[in-house]
């Protein structure tokens, strides 16, 4: 049974391999001269190499993709972009190696075009990061993807793990997948590529890079203690921060407490930002029937951009406290 799987997953992933190099086309290394030759790349780890048959010392290497370019400096014959650099294929590229002479200027072009039906690769594809180490990958089959497509999730969640397929797929109604569950993930940029397969059409693949950390839905703050002195009408108001995966620096949160007052006769709020875990407020408003007072506090907190902080995430908790 496990040999069975094994060829299984041997078989789909050189499927994958031999879709993504159909369409591979170099310029320039056909001329005589040009020390440059046998331009390569290694998919999964981002790298160019070739041939050089006149020993030059430095090169630089770019990808294209759309408008966006990288461009390296190196000394041998080889570049890495790396999970910083590198950029989503799916759309087409263009990878060029330059090196210079005393007496001229070499350099070799290869473009990859992307095989398959147009329309056929997933659409709307998106991950999210919660309860700390799970995660869940999600995404809508291609609009012109024929009715017997099955989609596999390759990815990899750091530049020297090995690629792993997903192991928990989300599937619909017609054993379609059409998502992935993760757990134990680790913060981090991960690539995640997506191809499909049909019995008689190909189907192009979606990628993309994705820094874990911004995708990461906070939990709201735990041990949350409200104590509220009647006679001082003050409340200290105290938390611990949230649990999250990729850091443990108490600088990447900052709330917002926010107290709302109701009685009888009026309402007011009021709101403070803060970036500690404890806030003291004291209001000498004079309220009627304060023993039927209530305060509703409401912590929402986000980030302050510092690297390696969450990004575009905010949740909040509510506690309604009657005044004692």
């Amino acid at each position: 049974m496990l040999m069975c799987l094994g060829l299984i997953f041997m078989t789909q992933w050189m499927l994958l391999v031999a879709q993504m190099y159909d369409d591979w086309q170099c310029t320039n290394w056909e001329i005589s001269d040009s020390p440059i030759q046998n331009l390569s790349l290694n998919w999964w780890k981002t790298e160019l190499s070739w041939i050089d048959t006149m020993n030059l010392t430095e090169y630089e290497c770019s990808v294209t993709v759309d408008s966006n370019e990288v461009t390296i400096q190196v000394k041998n014959t080889n570049c890495i972009f790396g999970r910083n650099l590198a950029l989503p294929l799916h759309t087409g590229a263009s990878f060029s190696v330059t090196a210079e002479s005393t007496d001229n200027t070499y350099s070799v072009t290869c473009k990859y075009i992307p095989q398959g039906i147009s329309g056929s690769a997933i659409e709307n594809f998106s991950c999210v990061i919660y309860n700390i180490s799970f995660m869940n990958c999600t995404w809508q089959a291609g609009r012109n993807a024929p009715r017997d497509t099955q989609y596999f999730l390759y990815w990899q969640n750091s530049e020297g793990d090995d690629t792993m397929e997903c192991e928990l797929y989300i599937k619909d109604e017609n054993g379609r997948h059409m998502g992935c569950r993760f757990k134990n993930v680790k913060i981090e940029k991960a690539y995640f590529l997506v191809n499909g397969s049909s019995k008689n059409s190909l189907i192009q693949f979606y990628d993309k890079y994705i820094e874990l950390y911004t995708i990461e839905k906070l939990m709201p703050p735990s041990n949350v203690t409200v104590n509220c002195d009647k006679t001082l009408d003050s409340c200290t108001i105290q938390w611990q921060r949230p649990q999250i995966n990729h850091s443990n620096k108490d600088k990447c949160f900052k709330y917002e407490v926010q107290i709302t007052s109701k009685d009888n006769s009026a309402e007011w709020t009021k709101k403070s930002s803060i970036k500690n875990l404890k806030i003291h407020i004291s209001d000498r408003r004079e309220r009627r029937h304060q023993e039927k007072s209530f305060k509703e506090f409401k912590w929402t907190y986000e980030d302050t951009k510092t690297k390696k902080c969450p990004l575009d995430w905010g949740l909040f908790c509510r506690k309604l406290v009657q005044a004692t």
